[in-house]
């Protein structure tokens, strides 16, 4: 909130977990005190951005897609146009090629190596996105299984 980088939140949760030391969440029936091992630090980190993402994002979306809804019921289903918060807060990005194949199926991850790759992956065709099946012999086994299960359930993006 303060303008403060992940590197530094992250930094400060451990230096709090350091002193004095405090317990950490390792599973629901392990919870040692730090001892500032790099599998602590990790443990430590982890628990940070697992909140980071389910409880700030989460509430975040939620804001903004009542926003959103509000919104739309007042003005109009086209009136946000390119501008939803929700969309950018939900999927991480404001690029419209990511947003739509996460929309469709493929992780964060997945669609931001489909971006970076679009000259070699994606067309569009009358303002619709189609993923090359290329993508399937990428040599990134993540994506590979990724776009195998994407494929089953949309055959319809793929050309």
């Amino acid at each position: 909130m303060e303008g403060k980088g992940l590197h530094f939140i992250l930094c400060k949760d451990i230096e709090y977990h350091a002193y004095p030391p405090k317990s950490i969440y390792i599973d629901r029936n392990h919870r040692p005190l730090y001892d500032g091992s790099p599998e602590h630090k990790n443990y430590v980190m982890k628990d940070t951005l697992k909140k980071l993402e389910e409880d700030i994002q989460f509430k975040l979306a939620n804001y903004f897609l009542h926003f959103s809804t509000a919104y739309r019921s007042i003005y109009g289903e086209d009136k946000l146009g390119d501008n939803d918060w929700y969309e950018f807060v939900e999927f991480g990005t404001t690029n419209p090629l990511e947003i739509f194949l996460q929309k469709n199926g493929f992780s964060r991850e997945a669609a931001a190596f489909i971006k970076q790759n679009a000259a070699s992956f994606v067309t569009q065709a009358n303002d619709k996105y189609l993923v090359s099946r290329s993508l399937l012999t990428c040599g990134n086994s993540d994506i590979k299984n990724e776009c195998e299960m994407v494929l089953y359930n949309r055959p319809d993006l793929f050309v």
